[in-house]
């Protein structure tokens, strides 16, 4: 995400958009379609355009599955990012929705009970963050890590 000068935004987060490849005995996801995935600089231009938009709701402003602020007070797109590439991921693939999707089915529609609160408890702070979107704790991305883990080697 942050390895050029800028955040590069995957603003397609779809199953689609990803393939696996075997690395060093493990398995790595790789995006395999990256024609809306863009340079922080190319997004809010992009978003420049899509300020001229009428709203009433954020869900108006999106681009593509980059949520953006809807000013509705003046009725436009404000062209303020409001979610970042970790909330789409959770949003897309984890969120009840969109488990029917997804491979880890079996995990993420009925977890074990011993994982139930903690996975709930994550994506929940994932989706709905208590801070502004690009301030979302480094942690909460580890503890999902952590937590997918350890619900394989047990």
């Amino acid at each position: 995400e942050d390895t050029y000068l800028e955040t590069l935004f995957l603003c397609d987060f779809q199953e689609s958009n990803f393939g696996l490849v075997e690395s060093n005995g493990r398995y790595v996801a790789k995006s395999i379609d990256n024609d809306l995935s863009l340079f922080r600089t190319e997004l809010e231009n992009a978003l420049t355009f899509e300020m001229k938009n009428n709203c009433t709701t954020d869900d108006n402003c999106a681009y593509v599955k980059c949520l953006v602020a809807c000013d509705r007070g003046k009725g436009k797109c404000s062209g303020k990012l409001l979610t970042n590439n970790l909330q789409v991921l959770c949003k897309v693939f984890f969120q009840p929705t969109n488990y029917l999707n997804y491979r880890l089915t079996d995990f993420l529609v009925n977890p074990p009970k011993e994982f139930k609160k903690e996975l709930t408890s994550l994506v929940h702070q994932c989706t709905h963050p208590l801070t502004p979107s690009n301030s979302i704790p480094h942690s909460l991305a580890q503890n999902l890590k952590a937590l997918f883990r350890r619900s394989i080697n047990e």
